[in-house]
């Protein structure tokens, strides 16, 4: 599947690995905002239900703030390695 999409993404003009750690940019952006909202109504991630996080996720993709570049990425993020 991976080779699949590699090659298509070539076809389209599209570099896979740019592609790649834009997602993961955005993976992260979104988490984040979900966690960050969490701490901020005093909660844990693991008190909330599915439902409360998934209308946080659908918020953080509404908000389109997604780390463009190393500067704007946070040291301690766990995801470094890939971004």
């Amino acid at each position: 599947m991976r080779f699949t999409l590699v090659n298509s993404s070539r076809f389209l003009g599209v570099n896979p690995d740019e592609a790649l750690r834009k997602t993961i940019g955005k993976f992260i952006h979104r988490f984040r905002y979900i966690e960050e909202h969490a701490e901020k109504a005093g909660r844990s991630l693991n008190d909330m239900s599915f439902d409360e996080m998934e209308i946080l996720w659908q918020e953080a993709k509404k908000s389109k703030k997604y780390p463009t570049s190393e500067r704007e990425r946070s040291p301690s993020c766990c995801f470094d390695a890939f971004c």
